[in-house]
């Protein structure tokens, strides 16, 4: 089952971290140390930043998505089950790659359409139950 969609507002919390301000967003379930947690409500979309040597991208992938959606991890379906994690993981592995050029994978994981980049960023943008064609979302 996909989580509630956020409402389009926002507030302030601690470092420079913006949240939903209806929405269900809880941080007890945020295991990555991100460098930056935040919403834009004009497009309905989080985005983190992280430093992608000392973070593994799926573990930022399942941290974000418990957090914004308020879902213990190990109640949410495996990342595996959606993508290739070694795919997602190796993204982030050669420093030399990740300078040069951006790449990134798109999916759609538990309700929310993903990208994750090289850099060390994603975005999740909460989809509504029509538009998740994976059927473990």
């Amino acid at each position: 089952m996909a989580p509630d969609t956020p409402a389009k507002q926002s507030s302030q919390v601690e470092n420079t971290q913006t949240t939903p301000g209806n929405a269900v967003f809880n941080p007890k379930w945020n295991f990555c140390d991100f460098d930056e947690f935040e919403y834009d409500p004009d497009e309905n979309r989080f985005h983190v930043t992280f430093d992608p040597t000392d973070t593994i991208p799926t573990s930022a992938v399942v941290a974000m998505i418990a957090t914004i959606s308020n879902t213990d991890p190990v109640s949410i379906p495996p990342l595996h089950d959606t993508i290739d994690t070694d795919a997602l993981d190796t993204l982030a592995s050669e420093e030399k790659d990740r300078n040069a050029h951006e790449l990134s994978i798109t999916f759609v994981f538990y309700g929310y359409e993903v990208k994750a980049t090289n850099n060390g960023t994603i975005q999740a943008v909460p989809k509504s139950p029509d538009q998740c064609s994976d059927s473990s979302n």
